[in-house]
């Protein structure tokens, strides 16, 4: 079955083939309510699309549902976030601590003003657009339990069309068999992107909380360019192991004999894949009890779970299972028992969705959309060399590390790159 990716690119809706990858088609989107949805609709019947799956509902819920109606491609969204509860989809009030979706609205329009900048009564709207979504929508996929109750709690006709589909992983490249009991120190990882709401900023509390303790504390993750001295000077024994590539986290954590992962995001994950990856490896976690960490944590006895916003309940677990460390070897020996769900397993049951919503499905074949995706591919230009050179810089750790990435926003940072692609594609062209 081939798949196609489309995403914005610049004032563009960029179209790529996935096997092997490349851009084929950028397809310009104008200004107004139209644009958009004039371009996903040119995207799915170019490509021949029978199943049109969106991973965002971001890039706009009534430009989604627009162009699924008007090509007739069955819609299939994933719950990646919140985004059909609010447009703060992380749903951290000012950005700082989880909401719990208030019934009272107030509370929601003073977070959008301060967060996103929308006047009052913004979220109305916003939600009404994403129940036309999920009205229009044929399948829903959760990754987690929790994600979908609380997307159902502002949408409850979600349920029926959801299908729950854990997330999958490259297999670990090492597997601890690392025991708490005997070892001189325990020693504990914290690992994940060093973000706020990754718990970030909980960080220095919680490990200040823990200063007595006679433990190791390992901080694995990209730093963002941020400094790492408060972190240091929070206890006695923390080393910032920095940046890691996926398939070497495993690796890593057996590597420096970690006995324990703390998870401390302060926002509802949907899922976590640093979770699986660290269970992968065969070390128990100490995850935020929100969201899926906490679903998933104390379901399938993953380990332990504490409130990053009271610190003294880190150390006062930290401190138990320091004196009964065979609670740690318990929960790890059962962990090293449990399979390692894979990328490909996750791909398979999405070939095996597509399949069953695409029965009876035809691609459009609106001759003007066809006509317009036709003119936009013979104007597509290979990346230049310097732009691929650029794009492959910032998938690494070095980069992920780099104190300049924290002097511009994601979203600056991303305007230049589409820029210098623009000025490189004029020179080319020239």
């Amino acid at each position: 079955m081939p798949v196609f990716l489309a995403y914005p690119a610049g004032s563009a809706l960029r179209v790529e083939a996935t096997n092997p990858r490349r851009p084929i088609a950028d397809l310009h989107v104008d200004s107004g309510r139209g644009g958009l949805s004039t371009a996903i609709a040119v995207a799915l019947a170019g490509t021949g699309a029978r199943v049109f799956h969106v991973h965002s509902v971001e890039l706009g819920a009534t430009a989604i549902v627009d162009a699924a109606v008007r090509t007739g491609v069955p819609l299939v969204v994933t719950l990646h976030d919140h985004g059909l509860v609010c447009e703060n989809y992380a749903l951290l009030e000012r950005g700082e601590r989880f909401c719990d979706v208030p019934d009272d609205l107030s509370r929601c329009d003073r977070c959008l003003a301060a967060t996103r900048g929308r006047p009052a009564g913004s979220l109305a709207t916003h939600r009404a657009d994403a129940a036309e979504l999920v009205r229009r929508a044929t399948r829903f996929v959760a990754p987690s339990g929790s994600v979908l109750a609380l997307v159902s709690r502002v949408h409850p006709g979600i349920g029926p069309k959801s299908t729950r589909m854990a997330w999958g992983i490259p297999l670990p490249s090492a597997r601890s068999t690392a025991r708490a009991q005997g070892a001189p120190r325990l020693s504990v990882a914290v690992v994940g992107m060093h973000w706020g709401e990754k718990g970030r900023d909980r960080l220095p509390d919680l490990l200040r909380a823990c200063k007595t303790l006679p433990i190791d504390f390992h901080l694995f993750g990209a730093t963002e360019g941020r400094p790492t001295r408060d972190l240091v000077d929070a206890a006695p024994s923390v080393r910032v192991h920095g940046a890691y590539s996926r398939p070497e986290l495993a690796t890593r954590l057996v590597d420096a004999g970690v006995h324990l992962a703390v998870l401390p995001s302060t926002k509802p994950e949907t899922f976590s894949l640093v979770l699986s990856e660290v269970i992968a490896a065969g070390v128990p976690v100490i995850g935020s009890d929100l969201g899926a960490l906490s679903e998933r944590i104390r379901g399938d006895r993953l380990g332990f779970v504490f409130d990053p916003w009271a610190p003294e309940t880190l150390s006062s677990l930290l401190a138990d299972l320091d004196r009964d460390r065979i609670r740690v070897d318990v929960v790890a020996r059962h962990v090293r028992t449990l399979p390692v769900r894979t990328e490909a397993e996750m791909l398979k049951d999405h070939v095996d969705l597509w399949s069953s919503v695409a029965e009876g499905a035809k691609p459009a074949s609106d001759p003007a959309l066809l006509a317009a995706f036709e003119a936009a591919r013979a104007a597509a230009r290979a990346p230049s060399r310097l732009l691929e050179w650029v794009e492959a810089a910032r998938a690494t750790d070095f980069y992920r590390d780099l104190p300049l990435r924290t002097l511009l926003p994601e979203s600056t940072r991303k305007r230049v790159l589409d820029a210098l692609g623009a000025r490189l594609e004029r020179k080319r062209r020239s």
